[in-house]
Order: structure tokens, then C-alpha cells, then sequence
């Protein structure tokens, strides 16, 4: 999948797939909002998630960040997040 992605970056342009990242992030959003409204878009929401997925993965390539490092941060992230639940729970 890396080197389709990178034929796409370069066709595309960085710039352009910045932007690309900003338009699917959005439309996630919007079909997440239209969830909590109570319409049934389970099927956008996958779509959705799956373009995110590949502009997450395409802006790693631009950005050269490294899956273990995104995976650190994410782990540190949810021990903080389970912290504070734990300190919740426990007042």
C-alpha cells in the first residue's frame, strides 16, 4: 500500500493531499453528527473511517512518522485516559 500511496502523493501534490486529509477528516465528522442525530449512515461512517484511514496513512508517508512512534503516543494516551477514569471511579 506505501508505494500506491506515494504514485498518489506525487500525482497529487503534498499540498493538495494536506487538504485531502482536512476534506475526509470533515466529512467523517459530519457523518458522525448525523449518527448522533439518529439517521442511519452506518455506511457512510465506514466510507468515511476508510478514507480517513488512507489520508492518515498517506500523511504519515508525507510527514515521515513512524508507525511505532503513533503507536507509543496512542499507548501513552489511552494509560492517561484509563488513569483518570480509575481516579474517578476511586473518589
Amino acid at each position: 500500500m506505501n508505494t500506491q500511496l506515494k504514485i498518489i502523493i506525487k500525482n497529487y501534490g503534498i499540498q493538495h493531499q494536506k487538504l485531502k486529509a482536512i476534506e475526509e477528516l470533515t466529512e467523517l465528522s459530519q457523518a458522525i453528527v448525523k449518527d448522533l442525530l439518529k439517521e442511519d449512515v452506518i455506511d457512510n461512517i465506514i466510507e468515511e473511517i476508510a478514507d480517513v484511514y488512507v489520508m492518515l496513512e498517506q500523511l504519515k508517508i508525507i510527514y515521515n512518522i513512524k508507525e511505532q512512534k503513533i503507536n507509543n503516543i496512542a499507548s501513552q494516551k489511552i494509560e492517561r485516559t484509563l488513569k483518570k477514569i480509575k481516579e474517578k471511579n476511586e473518589s
